[in-house]
């Protein structure tokens, strides 16, 4: 997103929502953005440090914009909110685990979208979706950057 005053930049989100991203144990919440161009921000320590440490997970980006509902939250086996559910312009609903507060996490589809009448599915996976399982691969025996065992 290009730099603009903090008033208008605020108008341009779509998703706001608090996670459990930087991997640290003992933090305050963090806030997870969606803009209205695709660009993914996560400011770490809300509570304590109000808007102080930006991370852009994606820059601006054409695919995320397609996002239409995009739910952080706690989908995995683990103990912290930093999965980020999505549901696709397209119908396919999927969730990317173990996000952290610089990068998404692998992508898991759990619903993939309708069949279009002789085309077979309406999108190809994206490049590094995988086949094995959230639970298998989001559980709890994965510790997060960072977290003491």
């Amino acid at each position: 997103m290009t730099e603009t005053a903090p008033r208008e930049r605020k108008e341009h989100a779509s998703t706001i929502a608090g996670g459990d991203f930087d991997g640290s144990v003992n933090s305050d919440f963090n806030l997870f953005v969606r803009w209205s161009d695709g660009e993914l921000t996560i400011y770490e320590d809300l509570g304590r440090h109000g808007l102080a440490k930006e991370n852009k997970l994606k820059s601006v980006n054409k695919l995320w914009a397609h996002a239409r509902v995009v739910v952080p939250g706690e989908f995995g086996a683990n103990l912290w909110e930093d999965d980020v559910c999505v549901r696709w312009s397209d119908g396919e609903l999927a969730v990317y685990g173990n996000t952290q507060a610089d990068a998404a996490g692998r992508e898991y589809q759990l619903v993939p979208p309708p069949a279009r009448p002789g085309r077979g599915s309406a999108r190809t996976p994206r490049a590094g979706q995988s086949g094995a399982a959230c639970e298998a691969v989001c559980g709890p025996e994965l510790w997060r950057r960072g977290a003491a065992h």
